[in-house]
């Protein structure tokens, strides 16, 4: 379910050799090494590598390049350098452009070699909790995966290249002094953003920083901010009901959505199946909107007893706020009126064998490929709903678990998580500024960070979209804020400035309804 789906598409695109084989541990699980270990323990952890490599020399049979050192220590300097390489890597401090799993030499007999240890032989340096390390591997294999997919290589090198020859390009054509210094300097900025958000969708983004004590530090106070202050958040959280209604317009939602939640016929269960099916509905489990919401949605969380207990402390705790159980209801709702959506613009575009956006109006259109499908991808999406899904009382089951277009379903359910991240809001890669993401960044704005990604993906999108939608949602929302404000008071017990606040604001909401 895991393995070996990301396993077949390595291969597919060539990251892997097609006869790659287990040959270092009873199963194909990656491994996720124990940095604080790695680092605590690294005279020994050096000592277990250098013997590993003085025999991988010994094994190479006589070549062309079979190894050729002038004397013994020239050799035990060259195993040396190996064995720093994969420290560096394995704690982050090395290359951040290869996976933590490849041995970043570029010369002598070795060059090019995995670092293929036994696993008995480094079993103290290993995580062997197998919920990290599924995490890991999805977390860091589905990116490789995908980057590579798009651009070619993970490390996106062409791209990069690209960026240098054009600004070179730039360079030559600029007149004057000035214009060629802000070249330099624009450059630098855009190749530094584009490399760390290449690395935060890898999981390598300042991945040295987070071996050290004070990234621990940091993660411990993020942790109990979140556990002492955010016992209310699922009140708070009951504006993103408004989102949907900014999104897919009040008609919609009560003509579709309610009934597909309520209905009982095989259309909306299959609707209801494909959002789970699709990690649309995760929240009970992964609790990740509330990870992004407290900037806890670190990869290299891992660490001492200390952060692991308060880890799963926080796990629990996302749990008793019933915030995933809301969350895991609108992500629901939202894949089931997506999915709808989607499909009514695919029938609606239907023209004989092919599809025409021109026969959908322009708003239509833009979602279609906002949401990554252009004509073709419809066409093929369209051909796999006929053969497969379910239409009932205007209710579309799309039934994606029995297609057999892989590439359709995939686009397909990157679709409907696309649609639910930007309605009940998920923090995206570029929605915050890198300095946010430092140490201090993440202290100082823990739980204002999700303000810029809201004013991101709701007010900059609603106003690309339908503004009838953006003003019906404003309405509500500021209708439900005062609510929500009212009922934080009441929770604290202070009825007087609930009423007086309810008056002030019940009077100001008047005047702004009024406006819209």
């Amino acid at each position: 379910k895991v393995f070996d789906p990301l396993l077949a598409r390595a291969k597919e695109l060539g990251m892997l050799p097609e006869d790659v084989r287990t040959t270092t541990a009873a199963s194909y699980v990656t491994r996720l090494w124990n940095r604080q270990r790695l680092i605590g323990e690294e005279v020994r952890f050096r000592q277990i590598a250098r013997d590993y490599f003085d025999k991988a020399i010994d094994r190479i049979k006589q070549s062309d390049d079979a190894p050729d050192f002038v004397s013994p220590e020239d050799r035990a300097d060259y195993i040396e350098e190996i064995v720093s390489s994969v420290f560096n890597n394995l704690t982050g401090r090395g290359v951040a452009d290869v996976p933590e799993w490849l041995v970043p030499v570029k010369r002598g007999p070795l060059k090019d070699r995995v670092f293929n240890i036994p696993d008995e032989q480094i079993e103290d340096f290993l995580e062997n909790d197998m919920e990290l390390v599924l995490r890991r591997y999805a977390r860091t294999m589905a990116a490789e995966v995908e980057l590579t997919q798009k651009f070619g290589r993970a490390d996106m090198k062409e791209q990069f290249d690209e960026i240098v020859r054009e600004y070179d390009e730039l360079r030559k054509a600029a007149k004057t002094p000035d214009e060629r210094a802000k070249l330099v300097a624009a450059e630098k900025r855009d190749i530094t953003n584009l490399r760390a958000f290449r690395d935060m969708i890898r999981g390598t983004y300042r991945a040295a920083e987070e071996g050290s004590a004070w990234s621990a530090i940091t993660r411990s106070a993020l942790t109990w901010n979140y556990i002492r202050l955010m016992g209310g958040v699922t009140l708070t959280s009951l504006t993103d009901a408004l989102n949907i209604v900014g999104k897919f317009g009040m008609q919609a939602m009560m003509s579709e959505a309610l009934p597909a939640l309520s209905s009982g016929t095989r259309a909306a269960r299959i609707a209801r199946q494909d959002a789970r099916d699709l990690g649309v509905v995760t929240e009970r489990v992964l609790q990740s909107r509330l990870a992004s919401l407290a900037e806890l949605q670190d990869p290299y969380r891992y660490g001492s007893r200390y952060e692991k207990f308060l880890s799963n402390a926080s796990n629990l705790f996302s749990r008793a706020t019933g915030l995933s159980l809301w969350n895991d209801a609108m992500r629901t709702i939202v894949a089931v009126m997506s999915q709808n959506r989607l499909l009514q613009n695919i029938e609606r575009a239907s023209a004989g064998d092919a599809l025409d956006y021109g026969l959908i109006d322009k708003y239509e259109s833009s979602y279609m490929a906002m949401l990554g499908i252009d004509e073709r991808m419809a066409q093929r999406i369209g051909d796999q709903f006929r053969a497969h899904g379910v239409k009932e009382e205007g209710i579309f089951g799309a039934n994606a678990s029995q297609w057999d277009d892989e590439v359709a379903r995939r686009a397909w359910a990157a679709a409907l998580n696309k649609d639910a991240d930007r309605t009940v809001i998920m923090k995206g890669v570029a929605d915050n500024p890198l300095w946010m993401k430092s140490n201090l960044g993440k202290l100082m704005f823990q739980f204002k960070s999700f303000a810029l990604a809201s004013h991101q993906r709701i007010l900059i999108a609603g106003l690309q979209e339908r503004p009838h939608r953006l003003a019906e949602a404003m309405v509500f929302a500021t209708g439900m804020g005062m609510l929500i404000s009212y009922l934080k008071y009441v929770e604290r017990g202070d009825l007087d400035e609930a009423n007086r606040g309810g008056s002030v604001c019940l009077n100001s909401f008047g005047r702004f309804a009024k406006w819209i």
